[in-house]
């Protein structure tokens, strides 16, 4: 009888394992510096010399987005800015550049985040260009009816020997 108490406890013990080791198939979208971001977005504590305002950059880790098709990825990027970035809240922005790189599980971005903003033309990360999964730039531009603003998203799919990109209009 105690045999079979200790069988079933360590079948119980596997199957939580097993299930808690298990790819999350949702995508998780995380400020890779919610103060870095800030900043870089309110222009709070930033050189104006350096760092032009109304031209934004911001840097976001992505994960579970492995088994994800382009359109599904596209769709989540896409959600992602509405909620975030709201077309009425853009006002004071010319241009925003959002970067999304692979979350890596003992590698973390945060440290060349500064400099990439401030030194790099593209602002990519340095050391983890390989790890950019997609990119949003979205431009105002005058027009006759007021400004408009045209956004580009970019996929750089791990499987994919091209980018994938999208470019519409946001209202």
């Amino acid at each position: 009888m105690e045999r079979c108490k200790v069988r079933y406890l360590i079948i119980c013990l596997l199957l939580v394992v097993f299930f808690s080791c298990r790819e999350n198939n949702s995508i998780s979208i995380e400020p890779v510096s919610e103060e870095y971001n800030h900043a870089f977005l309110t222009g709070q504590g930033l050189d104006s010399r350096i760092f032009v305002k109304g031209d934004v950059v911001q840097y976001y880790e992505i994960s579970g987005f492995s088994h994800a098709r382009p359109d599904a990825l596209f769709t989540e990027l896409d959600l992602f800015l509405k909620n975030h970035y709201p077309a009425q809240e853009l006002n004071i922005v010319k241009h925003l550049d959002i970067q999304f790189y692979q979350k890596k599980l003992m590698d973390s971005h945060r440290d060349q985040v500064y400099e990439a903003a401030r030194d790099n033309e593209n602002r990519v990360l340095p050391d983890h260009g390989k790890n950019l999964i997609a990119r949003i730039d979205v431009l105002r531009m005058p027009g006759i009816d007021g400004d408009m603003m045209i956004r580009t998203a970019t996929l750089y799919h791990p499987d994919r020997d091209k980018p994938i990109l999208r470019r519409d209009t946001i209202k």
